[in-house]
């Protein structure tokens, strides 16, 4: 049967009738009402009345065309349309976006999930049809400009899930979140508190991509998060060009010759230096930050590019490797994802960071204040003035280096290093806290266990980041049961122990601070190592004098004491300064087992000494703990 025209009458009626849409709710009701008469002339069409048939034609063009000529007259007034003519969409794709934007709003009948149930929904048959599913394509204009998206791209076009851009459902629910007002701070502190919601959406963009890529997440996930970030950005720019005489808003004035990407970059960097992440977070990996600056997962490998030393933030000198220039890292995008980035010194010059004073809430290896002076110990005069030697080198580093020319003849760099050996409890961690209080720095207590990772180059990247912080802070860098990890490369069974070896060493040659390394035991250090390390102390038990000392030192002036304690049979003992202390503490316990009004009695030091003597790990009188083997034979 053949499809009935309007009349001119009826369309000139049409037309008088369009105007501009008022609001958001107006254009989306008009399009219910397009598609409501689209579906009963379907109805019509079943039950085959020609009148019926006529009229309900007749009332579907008047409400296609009248909406269609609304949209056009309302230009940019509502985000909908002003984006159907930015985008300069035709009838058929105005259509198809409608009506993936009522299924997300809930406000269609039946199920409209597939490119299929699309062009059922619209009702269109032969060339509509056709250019209907052409608009849903990949070459479509609506996929081309990101307004939509696929789950399944591999499958055939019309059982692919397709779904619109949620900044276009967005505009529907607010249209106030497409002008992105900005944000609610008052001044350049709440700003950088309020950073922290950006850094975070950074973070979901960077994992919602890395899942895309790996098969785990979907694209849907991944465009949420990138609206997410989008309208964060825009919001941060509106509150700068405010703000201009803020810090941060260099990124974003006038004169800026920053690309959104690199703004990303940057904005995900000063995060990190804020405290906002953990510092080993993967945003701050190479391939974290180019995916939190790809608008697809596809193009994560090209926004890479940027991060190389040949890009322009690292060529003026914005961003850097973590603690500077590396000489392990393979100048290209391959590896760069790989490598952990910060804010070099221009960087947190522009922002007015100072990395000194900067939070840091968040790192694993953190530097602590020194609890321990070098007047509470008692040491031999030998280890003594090794100390001394070590403090004096450290305080006038620059005289005996520079000055005195020492610089020309010692070719291992600046590195102040100190090996202290000896058993456990003679004062090596001591020694090291109280050389710290001496400078006044902070010190930077490595633990091994948190140091290895059973990863491949996990290790490599904690050593570096150790270093970094130490070096951050200009802290003292202590490394207690060093023997663990610098151990000789000639003696190294596997592959990955000689590469953490050839790290440590590298950047024990770069850094130009006081590292001190303890061990338990005489070891052989490796040879490169040995030549770094300028100045060796060895501890031993100490002799009776020593001991009595360190008996006097060990008991509190407002200890109560019974008469009998002699101090001189005590120290007759063979204790290290380790252990003497434990006895002290576990004879106060035991008088306190009497009350709080008594006092410490040489019978509580006797039986405290016992108990040490007794519970003295790795004696050979002692069995081991764990599980014992079972006999053979």
């Amino acid at each position: 049967m053949e499809r009935t025209e309007p009349k001119k009458a009826d369309r000139r009626r049409v037309h008088e009738r369009a105007g501009p849409f008022a609001s958001q709710e107006a254009l989306l009701e008009g399009a219910r009402e397009m598609f409501r008469t689209r579906r009963a002339r379907r109805e019509a069409e079943k039950n085959k009345d020609p009148e019926q048939i006529r009229r309900a034609r007749l009332e579907e063009c008047n409400s296609s065309r009248h909406w269609h000529r609304c949209i056009r007259m309302t230009g940019r007034a509502t985000p909908f349309s002003a984006l159907c003519a930015s985008k300069r969409l035709n009838r058929i794709e105005r259509e198809v976006l409608i009506t993936l934007v009522l299924e997300r709003l809930a406000q269609v009948d039946g199920q409209v999930d597939n490119c299929a149930d699309v062009i059922g929904f619209l009702g269109l048959s032969g060339a509509d049809s056709l250019a209907a599913l052409r608009a849903l394509s990949d070459d479509g204009r609506l996929h081309r400009a990101d307004l939509i998206d696929y789950d399944d791209p591999e499958e055939d076009l019309r059982d692919r899930t397709v779904y619109p851009d949620p900044a276009v459902v967005e505009s529907f629910l607010d249209p106030s979140c497409a002008r992105a007002p900005g944000w609610p701070v008052a001044n350049e502190q709440e700003l950088w508190e309020r950073l922290s919601t950006l850094t975070s959406a950074l973070q979901a963009l960077a994992e919602a991509h890395d899942d895309e890529h790996r098969g785990y997440g979907s694209r849907r996930n991944s465009r949420k998060a990138l609206r997410r970030v989008d309208l964060l950005l825009r919001g941060l720019e509106r509150t700068l060009q405010t703000h201009t005489e803020w810090k941060l808003g260099a990124l974003f004035s006038r004169e800026s010759n920053f690309d959104p990407q690199e703004r990303v970059i940057l904005l995900a960097l000063v995060g990190k230096e804020i405290g906002h992440l953990p510092f080993d977070d993967k945003l701050y990996l190479g391939g974290g930050l180019s995916r939190a600056a790809s608008p697809h997962a596809s193009t994560v490998s090209h926004r890479a590019r940027m991060l190389l030393s040949s890009g322009r933030l690292q060529r003026a000198t914005l961003i850097q490797p973590c603690g500077g220039s590396d000489p392990l890292l393979s100048d290209d995008e391959n590896t760069v994802v790989e490598v952990e980035f910060e804010l070099a010194s221009r960087g947190l010059e522009l922002f007015g960071l100072d990395r000194r004073v900067r939070r840091r809430r968040f790192s694993r290896f953190s530097p602590r204040n020194p609890v321990v002076r070098l007047d509470q110990l008692v040491l031999p005069e030998r280890v003594s003035t090794a100390l001394q030697m070590a403090l004096a080198h450290a305080r006038h580093s620059r005289t005996l280096l520079d000055d005195w020319g020492f610089a020309e003849v010692l070719p291992y760099g600046r590195t102040i290093g100190i090996l202290l050996a000896g058993p456990p409890g003679v004062g090596k961690t001591a020694s090291a806290e109280a050389i710290a209080h001496e400078l006044g720095r902070q010190i930077l207590a490595v633990d091994y266990s948190e140091v290895q990772n059973c990863y491949t180059g996990q290790t490599e990247k904690n050593i570096v980041r150790i270093f970094r912080e130490a070096r951050a802070n200009q802290a003292v860098l202590f490394w207690d049961e060093a023997d663990a990890m610098f151990y000789d490369r000639n003696s190294t069974q596997h592959t990955w122990e000689t590469r953490d070896v050839n790290v440590l060493l590298q950047e024990l040659e770069r850094f130009d601070g006081v590292c001190i390394l303890a061990t338990n035991r005489k070891v052989t250090l490796d040879a490169a190592l040995s030549r770094r390390i300028s100045i060796k102390i060895e501890f031993e038990r100490p002799d009776r004098t020593l001991r009595l000392r360190i008996w006097k030192q060990s008991l509190p002036r407002r200890l109560p004491l019974e008469a009998d304690v002699n101090l001189d049979h005590l120290a007759q003992a063979d204790l290290t300064g380790g252990e003497i202390k434990n006895v002290t503490v576990n004879a106060a316990r035991l008088a306190l087992l009497r009350g709080e009004s008594t006092r410490v009695s040489m019978a509580d030091f006797e039986r405290a000494l016992q108990q040490e003597l007794e519970n003295r790990w790795g004696t050979e009188d002692r069995r081991p703990l764990g599980f014992r083997a079972r006999d053979e034979g």
